[in-house]
């Protein structure tokens, strides 16, 4: 539902992308101008969370990305995703990075890009993240 002039009116979301804990990028079936798009930009949208998939990675893809050799921007390598922790508000990646557990958060202001044919992710953590 979006929230318009103080109702809810129902669509059709075809594809998502959190981009916080309170924002996101949304394409609704039917919403497929411009001008259109603008007039329900910044509004309220509810979701029933037994629809809603888990696991919607800042690319959009579900794929299982266990095996993946992550990167950071300025760190450089940082190990291999051994898994993805599923958490409500902020599902997390796990990476080995030198025999202990990295925790990176799948936001998409952290993950940069993910590339499927080489397995690899690229990422850029925030200063002390890699310290914790």
């Amino acid at each position: 539902f979006i929230h318009i002039d103080g109702q809810r009116i129902p669509y059709f979301v075809e594809e998502w992308k959190r981009i916080s804990d309170d924002q996101a990028i949304v394409r609704f079936e039917f919403i497929d101008d411009v001008a259109l798009a603008r007039s329900v930009s910044g509004c309220e949208v509810f979701l029933d969370p037994d629809r809603v998939q888990k696991s919607r990675l800042a690319s959009g893809d579900d794929r299982d990305l266990t095996g993946y050799e992550a990167s950071d921007r300025s760190a450089g390598y940082l190990g291999r995703v051994t898994g993805l922790m599923e958490h409500d508000m902020n599902p997390v990646l796990l990476v080995d990075h030198k025999g202990k557990e990295l925790m990176i958060p799948v936001a998409g202001e952290i993950i940069i890009r993910v590339n499927h044919r080489k397995k690899t992710i690229l990422v850029d953590l925030p200063d002390g993240l890699i310290d914790l």
